[in-house]
């Protein structure tokens, strides 16, 4: 039986990116305690693209050195790997969540959330399943619905310009003669 991606002797290899060095230390200590995790890399964020090379199977980044554009959300090297994106620190108020999710984050963990949320959270996104605390829907459901209004306002748009320029048209060609 060979071993899953990310997994070594059983464990999730997991990768920390933070650029606060008694941040990064505590988490790479206490996580380094649980038996089911492996923590193959300790990193600031100019370093986070260098994270290829370890292919952990989820990397934990802190909310504030991530958006949707970044490096470590597309896929790396010519065997297309990606890694499985928990972003930490994440306040319910945050607007880019959605862009987030779109761009492959696999999991969330709110600012105050409880050390066996980032367990659990791990060990999901891990398994290959996304994570959205409760918390944090409001935010995603706000989002959709502003991102619905503005498309269902840009087709609006559209079709009054269209209707716009074929009354004109029909104007034109005299279908509907203008009265002097």
């Amino acid at each position: 039986m060979t071993p899953s991606p990310g997994l070594f002797n059983n464990r999730i290899a997991v990768a920390i990116v933070e650029n606060d060095t008694f941040v990064r230390d505590g988490m790479t200590r206490l996580l380094g305690r649980f038996d089911d995790f492996n923590i193959v890399a300790a990193v600031t964020s100019p370093d986070a693209p260098k994270l290829a090379e370890a292919k952990p199977a989820v990397i934990l980044i802190a909310s504030h050195l991530i958006d949707a554009s970044h490096p470590l959300l597309r896929p790396v090297g010519i065997d297309g790997w990606r890694p499985r994106v928990v972003v930490t620190g994440v306040s319910p108020d945050q607007e880019d969540l959605l862009a987030l999710v779109r761009a492959g984050v696999m999991g969330f963990v709110v600012r105050d959330a409880l050390f066996f949320e980032l367990l659990s959270t791990i060990r999901t996104v891990a398994s290959g399943t996304p994570v959205v605390p409760a918390r944090l829907y409001a935010t995603v459901a706000r989002n959709l619905a502003r991102e619905h209004e503005d498309r269902k306002r840009e087709r609006l748009v559209r079709l009054g310009k269209m209707r716009a320029s074929a009354v004109a048209r029909d104007r034109y060609e005299g279908e509907f003669p203008i009265r002097q």
